[in-house]
C-alpha cells in the first residue's frame, strides 16, 4: 500500500543526492580528498537506509532474546500446558519478528542498490564524451558499477548485522553451555577460533578471484559495445571473426575465474556446515575422556 511509496527510485535518489550534497567535510580537510569522498558516500548511503537498519537490529535482538529459559510458574499442576502455550507464543513471535527483520534489511539493501545505480547512471550522463574522466571510463566499467558492484553491496547489507549478532549469539550460547557441561565448552570455542585463519584465507582468495573476473567482464562488455557501435565498419572490413575471438577469449577467462570462485564458495559452505558438527564431537569426546 502507501507505506511502500518511500521505496520508489525517485524518492531514494532524492534522499541520496540531498545527503550527498549536504555532507560537510571536517575543517582543514580537502573536499576532493579520497577520505572525504568516502565519508561523503558512506554518509549518503546511511541516510538512505539508517531507519531500516535500526528497526532490523531491534527485531533481531528480540528474536535472539527469545531463546532464554522460561521461569517456573506457581501452578505446577498445569505447568506443561503453560509451557506449551508460551512455546507456541514465542515461536509465533519469532516467525513474525524474523520475517519483519528480513523485510526491513531487504528494503534497505534495495534502497542502497537503487541509490548507487541511479547515481552512477546520472554521473555518466553528466560526463561529456570528450572529458578526461569519460575517456578513461569504459561502458563496461559503468555497467559493472551499476549492476555487479551494486548487487554485491545489496547482498552484503542483509548480512551486516552478523558483525554484532554473531558475537551476541556466541556469548549467549557459551554461557548456556558453560552452565550445562562446564569448562569443556571452551575446547569447542578454541577449535572455532583456530579455524578463523582458514576462512580468512579462503575469503582473501575469493576476493582476488572476483577482482580478476570483473576485469575480464569489463573487457568483454567493452569489446562487445565497440563492435555494436561500429557494426557497419565491422561488416564492411569483415572483422567479425577478430571481434568474436576477443569476446570469446575474455569470456573464457571470465568463466575460469567464475569456476574458481564457485569452488571456493562450495568449500566455504561445506567447511562452515561441517564445523559445528566437528566442534560438538570434539567437545563431547573431551567430556567422555574426563
Amino acid at each position: 500500500g502507501g507505506g511502500n511509496n518511500n521505496d520508489e527510485t525517485k524518492i531514494v535518489e532524492d534522499i541520496f543526492e540531498k545527503a550527498y550534497r549536504n555532507f560537510k567535510a571536517p575543517s582543514g580537510k580537502d573536499d576532493d580528498s579520497e577520505k572525504v569522498c568516502k565519508a561523503r558516500l558512506n554518509y549518503a548511503l546511511l541516510a538512505v537506509c539508517k531507519k531500516h537498519l535500526i528497526i532490523a537490529a531491534i527485531l533481531l535482538f528480540f528474536e535472539d532474546a527469545q531463546n532464554q529459559r522460561i521461569p517456573e510458574t506457581a501452578l505446577e499442576r498445569y505447568r506443561g500446558y503453560w509451557l506449551s502455550c508460551l512455546l507456541f507464543l514465542f515461536i509465533s513471535l519469532k516467525a513474525v519478528s524474523e520475517a519483519t527483520f528480513f523485510h526491513q534489511v531487504n528494503r534497505c539493501a534495495w534502497r542502497i542498490k537503487t541509490a548507487i545505480s541511479s547515481s552512477v547512471y546520472c554521473k555518466s550522463l553528466r560526463l561529456a564524451a570528450s572529458s578526461e574522466q569519460r575517456q578513461h571510463t569504459s561502458f563496461g566499467e559503468m555497467a559493472n558499477l551499476m549492476q555487479i558492484d551494486a548487487t554485491k553491496v545489496e547482498a552484503f547489507v542483509p548480512q551486516c548485522h552478523s558483525i554484532w549478532d554473531g558475537i551476541f549469539q556466541i556469548a549467549g550460547y557459551m554461557t548456556i553451555l558453560g552452565l550445562i557441561i562446564g569448562w569443556p565448552c571452551v575446547i569447542g570455542l578454541i577449535l572455532m577460533i583456530l579455524t578463523v585463519p582458514v576462512m580468512a584465507k579462503v575469503m582473501s582468495q575469493l576476493m582476488t578471484v572476483n577482482r580478476s573476473m570483473v576485469k575480464h567482464t569489463d573487457d568483454r562488455v567493452k569489446t562487445a559495445n565497440e563492435a555494436l557501435q561500429g557494426i557497419r565498419c565491422v561488416k564492411m572490413y569483415t572483422w567479425e571473426e577478430s571481434f568474436a575471438e576477443q569476446i570469446t577469449s575474455a569470456r573464457s577467462k571470465e568463466l575460469n575465474s567464475l569456476t574458481t570462485s564457485a569452488y571456493l564458495r562450495a568449500f566455504s559452505g561445506a567447511y562452515m556446515t561441517a564445523l559445528p558438527i566437528i566442534t560438538a564431537v570434539v567437545t563431547f569426546l573431551t567430556i567422555n575422556s574426563l
